[in-house]
């Protein structure tokens, strides 16, 4: 998120991936629920895979399993250190489900280019489907 999603869309993207990912064809994104245009991107990591969907103003990324209890607090202090004009918006309970919540927050990047970075992650007791982290970064250019 800090090192391509949101540098993608200030243009100042450095490096490559840590780890070499499989482009998705649009048939597997269909079945992952990803609709339109765009491109997905799978990571596998310590035996689970991270997601990274890209698509018109947005890039989505997210993973399931017991390791995303707690990212939440990762990326948003990656978010604070990398960008410390971010700003909170939001920080709610989701309404589909008691078990997972989302914050929201506003970057000013300058030169007219700005997005917004929304967080879903679950509570400390969450179990089954409600164990899913996922953050969409949307560019907002005007």
């Amino acid at each position: 998120v800090t090192e391509f999603c949101i540098p993608v869309i200030a243009g100042n993207v450095r490096g490559k991936a840590p780890v070499e990912g499989r482009p998705l064809t649009q048939e597997e994104r269909g079945a992952l629920g990803a609709q339109g245009y765009g491109a997905t991107v799978m990571y596998m990591a310590d035996g689970g895979s991270v997601l990274l969907d890209m698509g018109g103003a947005n890039s989505t990324v997210w993973f399931r399993n017991a390791d995303c209890i707690g990212a939440v607090d990762i990326v948003e202090a990656a978010l604070k250190r990398d960008f410390p004009a971010i700003r909170p918006l939001t920080d709610e309970p989701n309404p589909q489900d008691p078990n997972l919540r989302s914050r929201g927050f506003a970057l000013d990047l300058g030169g007219g280019k700005r997005c917004t970075i929304a967080l879903g992650y679950p509570l400390a007791h969450a179990t089954g489907d409600s164990l899913i982290f996922a953050v969409r970064v949307t560019a907002l250019v005007s």
